[in-house]
């Protein structure tokens, strides 16, 4: 069931709103009940003081002893008015008002009696005329020289209907400065809404949760491993793929790029400011191929992002290719040299030539022969033997004479080196032999490997006229040839090969002797760097 998808601004909108009014509707309640609280108690203390002040008069004391009540009137209208009081008057035992502004009181009420038969002052709330007051009593006592008599009280009233008018009054302000809050809170609100939005891009909160999902499944997806890091080099994100390329723990994130990988070559190839294009860096276990992206917004860049991809792969893929052309080069060589060979028995069986057909049988019966038993019987690397086979039909096609050395000896090669090494090392380099030895009257290349020592020794010989000088300085420089333009990428492979082998090369070339290279490879993988040729 899908729900009802509301926009960001309408949810901080409402929410704002609704929490502004809340706490105003609050904040004004509780500044109402307290007022009114405290309006009660003052009204409650001025009416007992007043009461004591107005009982103590000598006006009001002349009123009961000489009936002059006009004085006493006077006073009470005077004091009513500056204590803002409702009603100030004075009664005798009876309960009857005789000065003051008073109020019918009904006698049996029983208000003033602890005033009148105690001479107790305090005060009371209660009701006059289905209206609320608070009424204040204070003994009126006349000093009759012999004695003392209570002859009457003093009564001061407040309506608690005109406390809670003017506490109405004043809260009614509070709400105004209120509304006016609540309206810069909504202005607030529509601020900070388009803020975040912008943040996010001018996304909704469910666009970004999709985009987040997405971006989850599909990072993890990825066999490719990645590394994104903010302006500060600080680890933004890690997918699993570069947790398992680059052996890392997980929970990597908000900490340093130098803090996440374990070389300081890697960190410091990282940390430059140069973008990073197919570079190499070897870990433990792999050789991984390094490339890096920026991450721009508005134009800024706010971080990068590296991929790592596993050489190993890629070198499986190479292989996968080099073996399908190398064994439809191999083919094609013997398929051209066997179709002439098939020619030239057929033309001589066709002249009646049966001896000289059958010799030629013979022979090549025992060239391959012998040539197979030396290649399988010296050297018991299946990798080499293939790669060795199909060169060996491409000199006899080319007419030259391909010769294993009969000191050659190889149990097997190191796990490390691989067929796509051999097929880039051992059949570059003959292939280079091939081509050197054309145009001479007796074309000869040889091959010699042995697995004697710490290191594999290759070593191909060729009879060919040599090398210029200024060729040899530069040969592992691509482009680097005699042949041409477009030629001169095999020997800048070879080298790069071997130096990823942890080996080395050495060259000879003299006019008179031909060339020859050796390449040294350690059965044990260099980890320390490369050996220089």
């Amino acid at each position: 069931m899908n729900r009802k998808k509301y926009k960001l601004q309408t949810k901080i909108g409402f929410l704002v709103f609704l929490l502004l009014l809340l706490v105003i509707v609050l904040a004004n309640s509780v500044y109402a009940w307290n007022e009114f609280r405290q309006e009660t108690n003052d009204a409650r203390q001025l009416a007992l003081q007043t009461s004591r002040s107005v009982a103590g008069f000598p006006a009001v004391e002349d009123a009961f002893e000489n009936g002059e009540k006009q004085e006493a009137d006077v006073i009470s209208e005077q004091i009513r008015m500056q204590v803002n009081a409702d009603q100030v008057y004075i009664i005798d035992r009876n309960s009857e008002v005789i000065a003051g502004d008073g109020r019918e009181l009904d006698p049996d009420s029983g208000d003033a009696y602890t005033a009148l038969v105690f001479g107790g002052s305090y005060v009371r709330e209660g009701s006059t005329d289905n209206e609320e007051v608070i009424r204040s009593h204070a003994p009126v006592s006349i000093d009759y020289g012999d004695y003392t008599s209570v002859e009457g009280a003093a009564v001061v009233e407040y309506s608690k209907a005109a406390i809670r008018a003017d506490v109405w009054k004043q809260t009614g302000r509070t709400a105004a400065i209120s509304l006016i809050v609540l309206l810069i809170g909504a202005v607030c609100t529509v601020w900070l809404s388009r803020s975040i939005r912008s943040d996010t891009l001018g996304l909704e909160p469910y666009q970004i949760a999709d985009l987040y999902r997405d971006r989850a499944a599909i990072i993890g997806s990825v066999h490719e491993g990645i590394i994104a890091v903010d302006n500060d080099d600080r680890v933004t994100m890690v997918n699993k793929a570069a947790e398992e390329l680059l052996q890392l723990p997980r929970n990597r994130e908000g900490l340093l790029i130098e803090e996440v990988l374990p070389s300081s070559r890697e960190r410091k190839m990282l940390k430059d400011s140069s973008v990073i294009r197919n570079e190499e860096i070897i870990t433990a276990s792999k050789t991984l191929i390094v490339n890096e992206s920026p991450i721009a917004q508005y134009g800024q860049r706010v971080g990068r992002v590296f991929t790592f991809r596993d050489k190993t792969e890629m070198k499986q893929m190479i292989e996968a290719f080099s073996d399908v052309k190398k064994y439809s080069d191999d083919l094609r060589a013997q398929s051209h040299e066997f179709t002439n060979k098939l020619y030239a028995l057929m033309g001589l069986l066709q002249l009646g030539y049966y001896t000289e057909a059958e010799q030629m049988l013979m022979d090549e019966s025992n060239a391959q022969q012998k040539h197979t038993k030396k290649v399988v019987d010296q050297i018991r690397d299946e990798k080499l033997q293939a790669v060795l086979l199909g060169k060996a039909a491409a000199a006899s096609e080319k007419k030259t004479n391909f010769i294993i050395d009969s000191e050659s000896f190889l149990s097997s090669m190191p796990k490390h080196v691989t067929l796509t090494s051999l097929i880039i090392i051992a059949g570059n380099l003959i292939d280079n032999a091939i081509e050197a030895v054309n145009g001479q009257k007796k074309r000869e290349v040889s091959f010699f490997v042995t697995d004697i020592g710490n290191d594999i020794v290759m070593e191909i010989r060729d009879n060919g006229p040599g090398m210029p000088e200024d060729l040899q300085t530069d040969l592992f420089q691509q482009g680097a040839s005699s042949k041409g333009e477009g030629r001169g990428y095999g020997m800048a492979n070879v080298k790069n090969e071997v130096d990823e082998l942890g080996g080395m090369i050495e060259v000879y070339s003299n006019p008179e002797e031909g060339t020859v290279v050796s390449v040294f490879i350690p059965k044990e993988r260099n980890k320390e760097g490369v050996r220089d040729a």
